[in-house]
Order: C-alpha cells, then structure tokens, then sequence
C-alpha cells in the first residue's frame, strides 16, 4: 500500500504544481502519428520539432489546437519523422484517475517513462519490438503484436509521458480497476545478489508475468519460481491478480549441470532494463549476472561475473548499458564455444584471456574459443554501449583416439556416446571367443551406455574423431565382456583366469601388470584362449587383423570361406582383412 500512498502524495503535489495547460472535459482518444494527419507535410519532410494540443469531440474525433486551447485535453511534442512515427515523443496529459495506456511498438524502440506531476516514476515500460528491423508499427494496429499498453491506477494528477523511440500510434482510455501491487523481497532466503525485479501497481485481473531471473543466484540452484506463501509462481508463467502480490524466489536444486548438455545451447546475459533486467550499476567494485542454459529441457541459471574495479557497468539507460574497456567478464567457456556480444554502435576488437581478438561484424563483436579451459575472461573493447552477451556451447564431444600405427583400442565411455552420428569410428563390444578360441568375436554397438568398456575401430590409423554425447536410447551391451580397467586391476596368473590386453589390433595374455583406467581387457578362463587373440566380426569367422602365436609375426591368409590356408596358391584371400590377390 506503500506505493498507493506515494501517489496520493504525488496528486496533491500535482494539483499545487499543474501546468499552464487548460483542463478540458476529460474524452478517450487515439491519434496517429505517422507521416501526415496531425503533421502537416512540410513538418515531416523537414524533420521539423513540434508541439501542439489535442481536442476531442464526444465521438473521438481528434483535432489538432494550439497546446494552452481550453479544448486541449493533452500536448503532444517531439520531432516529426518518417512511417515509424514520432522522435523524442512527450504527451502532457491531465487525468482524473486509472486510464490505460497505449502506443505503437518498433525495432528502434525504447523505454517509456510515466511520471504524475510531482516527477514520480509511476511506471516505465518497452515499446522495443524485435531484432534487425521486425516487428514494427508500420502495419497499423490491427494486429496487437505491434502495441503495448500500460495502466496508470491512481488518482486525479498530470501524467508526462515521454520516451519510446519511435512512436507512431498513441491512445488513452479511462478506465475503472481496483489496484494490486506487487513487490519482490529475498525474504529469508539466503543467496548472492541484492538487485530485485521492479514490481508495481497493476489493475485487479490484469494478467502479470513472473519475471526471468537475471540478478541472484545460489551456487548448484536455479531460481524456478516465486513465491506469495501459499502460492508458487514459475518463472515465465503468468498470473492473474486478485489482490497484492509480496514475492520471494524459490531456488530449485540443479539435475543437471551445463556440461550434461545434448544439444547446443546457448546462454545470453542480457544488460537491458527495458528486457527485465534490474537497475544494476557497477564502478569500482564487481557484481554478477545471470542467464539460462535449457539442459535436456531443463533450465538452469549460468553466472557470469563483472569486474569494475577498474572500470564501469551502468544499464540505467534502459535500452542498454554503459560499459568501460576497463571492465571485464569472466563466463564458463568450451572449446569451439562461440561468443558475440551485441552493441549501439561499431564494436571494436576485444581482449579474450589477455589477448586482443574477436571479428567486427557490425555492432557485433564474435569470437571462437578454442583453448581447453572451462572459463573465459573477456574485455569488450572501447565501444561504450552493449546490449547482451551470448555464448553458445556446442554439443559436448567424447574424443576417442587410437595410436598413430593403429586402427583399434579399447575405450570406457564416461557418457552416453553416439557412435552411429560420429564419422570415421565404429564401437564394439566382445561377446565372447569364437568356436576356435583363438579370435575376440565383436559386435558393433550405436548408442554406448555411460561407463561401457569397448573396442574403437577408427578408419584411419593414428585418428582422433570425436563422437557426441548423446540422451539417446542405448544399445543392448548386456553381452559384453570386457571388463573396464580402474587403475588397480593386476595380472598374477594365480586365480584360475586369464587376462588380455589390446596390443598391435591383437589381445595378448598377460602375465602380469596393471591396466590403466579408462582402458579395457578381457578376463576369461585359464582352460580357454590361446596367448594371443586376434578380432573376429562373427559372421564368417574371417580374422581382420595379423593373428599368430609365433614371434615372427608372419601374415596369415584366409580363404572366403573363413578358412585357414597354410600354403595359399593363387586366387583370393583375406589378409589382415583385406582382399589380396596372389597370383
């Protein structure tokens, strides 16, 4: 009720202090302010500044007066431009109570300030429509995607509004609404941050819009709603007033962290008070921001910290925010992560870890990362007005490796790894010997469960591909026999098993040693398994790679039969899984 008093106070003042201009009988109205009508043409070819009253008949016919006519019933300046409407737009108006309202939206928008007439801010709000030249009023009315409209509910006072950018449609309507007002407070709840959403004073049934968080934050959390004591409101959902309306934040404990991502996502810190964002204003000290990352269809809060011990971060303008080339952002960071930054004006190269780069894209400022640290420490450059930053990390990786004269190794999957979506790799998994038990029978797998030990065949010898995580369906790998090495697996040949390890695209038997983590090996009975194991793929029994118990490590030649040959003649044969041809 605070806020019900201040404007009451505000009245009085209004009342002691109204301007020179004449009140007429108070009647709706909407005028244009596009091009001709109440501009004459030589104002809009000329780009003139102008000021003048407003009359309106009972019907709402709208005349345009001198700004003291006793008929006025509001002045209007600003300077006449083009199809988007009116630059500098101020509208004096005197009210008896609630009305609502309206004007035009536009790409060049900006903030609008409601102030009665003792200069109190009763009200700000956007006319901003879209990015890049979309979403303007310029196709008229019709459509309530290109207006806006605000309540002022209080009582009788003289409104200024002004501000807006670009504004090509305006109107004012009485109206009769009980107040609401809705405020936000941390209450008890412990988290970093102090900046709190605005509040305000809204009609009984207005529908209202729990605001994205952009200023607290609580390590391990997300910010998910807010709550009236009874009531939990999710961020972005909207409400319908009944009454007065006293927040504090519900932090949700994180499922998920932004490297369990399947997908690209991107995080943007906003910097504007006109999309949400509190007044923040840093200058020899440091603060913070928040975004969102959506993980797997979750949203969790990102932090990214703001230095201006040496610097300066303000966004009290509105549309964006003053930052010094001395103040710098520390934000979590990928390799092949991709950054850009958006400005009002010619972005200059930045500093990213120390050293200058980036590429000048307009009022973008882009950048790649492609170092192996988890954050990045950025300085913006000497362009003074920024918008946003957004990173977008791309979709996490597993690299798998084998050594530069091979084509296998064995492997364990920390995450969900999609082989079928990754080129120049096959995975498998060991689902026994074979009938001779002299060969590792493989089947190949596409959706690997984390924690899987496997055999990786790459293309090329020496290759290093990397394979994407994945929330995929895994495959069946219940039939898989090889074990994953943790480090402290040793080989003694004294409890009854045999153990083998990959070597040369062969597995050998090994009679002592460790295996080293993230590494495989197969653990079969001492009865079974020759010393050295070559690698069947099942269907013929055909070994693909050079399998001999001897130290010569002489070729060996199999028919298309998968049959053995000691003394090949000529004709066709597999050697080392290829064809070969011997004449």
């Amino acid at each position: 009720m605070k806020q019900r008093f201040t404007k009451l106070l505000g009245a009085i003042f209004s009342l002691l202090m109204m301007p020179s201009l004449a009140v007429a009988e108070w009647h709706d109205f909407e005028i244009e302010l596009r091009g001709e009508g109440l501009l004459t043409a030589d104002e809009v070819s000329t780009g003139a500044n102008v000021s003048f009253g407003i009359a309106v008949d009972g019907v709402g016919n709208v005349t345009r007066v001198a700004t003291d006519a006793p008929t006025a019933v509001a002045v209007i300046s600003g300077k006449a431009g083009n199809d988007h409407g009116l630059q500098n737009f101020s509208c004096v108006v005197p009210v008896e109570g609630d009305v609502e309202i309206t004007t035009s939206t536009c790409s060049w928008g900006g903030t609008v300030t409601v102030k009665d007439g003792g200069g109190a801010t009763v009200s700000t709000f956007t006319t901003q429509k879209g990015e890049g030249g979309s979403g303007c009023y310029v196709g008229g009315k019709s459509s309530s995607a290109n207006i806006i409209s605000v309540k002022y509910l209080g009582t009788a006072t003289t409104l200024t509004i002004s501000g807006g950018g670009y504004i090509g449609y305006f109107a004012m309507k009485a109206v009769s609404a009980s107040a609401a007002d809705v405020s936000f407070s941390l209450g008890g709840v412990v988290c970093e941050g102090t900046a709190l959403p605005a509040g305000g004073t809204y009609a009984i049934d207005d529908s209202y819009i729990i605001p994205t968080n952009h200023t607290l934050y609580k390590e391990g959390y997300t910010l998910t709603g807010w709550t009236d004591g009874v009531n939990t409101y999710a961020v972005g959902s909207s409400t319908t007033l009944t009454g007065d309306l006293a927040l504090t934040p519900v932090f949700t404990l994180n499922s998920a962290t932004l490297d369990d991502r399947t997908t690209a996502t991107t995080v943007r810190w906003e910097f504007r008070k006109n999309q949400g964002v509190p007044l923040v204003a840093w200058e020899g000290n440091s603060g913070f921001l928040v975004g969102q990352a959506n993980v797997n269809g979750t949203n969790i809060d990102v932090k990214m910290t703001i230095d201006a011990t040496s610097g300066k971060f303000n966004n009290s303008n509105g549309d964006w925010a003053q930052v010094n080339a001395t103040t710098y952002f520390t934000m979590p960071i990928c390799k092949n992560a991709s950054f850009v930054t958006s400005t009002m004006s010619a972005s200059e190269k930045g500093t990213f870890d120390g050293v200058e780069g980036g590429t000048n894209n307009g009022y973008n400022l882009e950048y790649t990362y492609t170092g192996e640290g988890t954050s990045m420490v950025v300085g913006l450059g000497a362009a003074s007005w920024y918008k946003y930053i957004d990173v977008t990390y791309p979709i996490p990786t597993a690299a798998v490796s084998t050594k530069a004269d091979r084509n296998y190794a064995t492997y364990v999957t920390t995450s969900k790894l999609d082989f079928a979506s990754a080129e120049g790799v096959t995975a498998y998994i060991a689902t026994g010997l074979n009938g001779a038990q002299d060969a590792v029978v493989l089947s190949p797998v596409a959706i690997v469960p984390a924690g899987t030990p496997i055999i990786v065949k790459t293309e090329t010898q020496g290759a290093t591909v990397n394979v994407p995580v994945t929330t995929a369906d895994a495959s069946d790998v219940s039939g898989n026999k090889l074990v994953a090495g943790d480090g402290t697996t040793a080989w003694n040949g004294t409890d009854g098993y045999k153990y083998y390890f990959l070597k040369q695209d062969q597995f050998h038997e090994a009679t002592s040693g460790t295996l080293q983590s993230g590494k495989a090996y197969l653990k079969v009975a001492a009865s079974t398994g020759a010393p050295a194991l070559s690698i069947d793929f099942g269907a013929t029994n055909i070994s693909t790679t050079n399998f001999t118990n001897d130290t010569n490590n002489s070729a060996e030649y199999y028919n298309l039969a998968g049959q053995r040959v000691a003394q090949p003649t000529k004709g066709l044969y597999i050697v080392n899984g290829k064809k070969v041809i011997v004449k």
